[in-house]
């Protein structure tokens, strides 16, 4: 016997395929669902995970001042509860539906196509590039400037004090004065070596 219905079309087999998708998919939402609503603990410590590295990585990004980089992270902890209670009611809220589309596109072999980038983008792109390099070039002469700036000042400032007697006995055409060497009287004990 046959397992081919008579008059099954092939729209129809589609349309079973699709329908059969659909309620799987939908099962799967309300798993994710009833997982998210059960297991809330294990959903605040993922959340917890995702904040601390989220944090440190905002805070090194946007704040590369070492003492502000500390006071925010610092901040962050202190802002850890608020965060968590928003964010698990974010998560039952829109995570099962999410979890459950990229699901489905491993489950259907589904390639993501890459987004195009429009030329536009790309000229700017590529203009922000060259900008960020002039602007790392002159920052390295800025820094080669000042170190040159701050040696002059030295030698200039040396040359000054040293040349208005500001410190005695040096190139202000003084002489040194010699110390003289006395001769000194040993006694004749203090020669012998036994």
């Amino acid at each position: 016997m046959s397992n081919i219905v008579p008059n099954a079309t092939p729209t129809t087999k589609l349309t079973k395929d699709a329908q059969m998708e659909a309620e799987r998919m939908q099962d799967v939402v309300l798993l994710l669902e009833r997982l998210a609503a059960h297991d809330e603990t294990t959903v605040r410590l993922i959340m917890d995970c995702l904040y601390d590295i989220g944090s440190v990585h905002f805070a090194n990004q946007k704040l590369p001042n070492p003492a502000l980089n500390k006071l925010m992270r610092g901040m962050s902890r202190m802002s850890k509860p608020v965060f968590r209670l928003f964010a698990v009611k974010w998560f039952q809220k829109y995570c099962p539906q999410l979890i459950a589309d990229w699901l489905y596109t491993v489950a259907t072999f589904q390639v993501q196509q890459p987004i195009e980038i429009p030329p536009e983008t790309i000229d700017v792109m590529q203009q922000l590039e060259v900008s960020q390099r002039q602007v790392r070039a002159l920052q390295t002469k800025v820094k080669c400037l000042t170190g040159v700036a701050v040696g002059l000042v030295l030698i200039l400032g040396g040359t000054i004090a040293t040349s208005s007697n500001l410190i005695p006995g040096t190139f202000a055409g003084q002489p040194v004065p010699k110390q003289s060497v006395r001769p000194v009287k040993m006694r004749l004990a203090d020669q012998l070596v036994p």
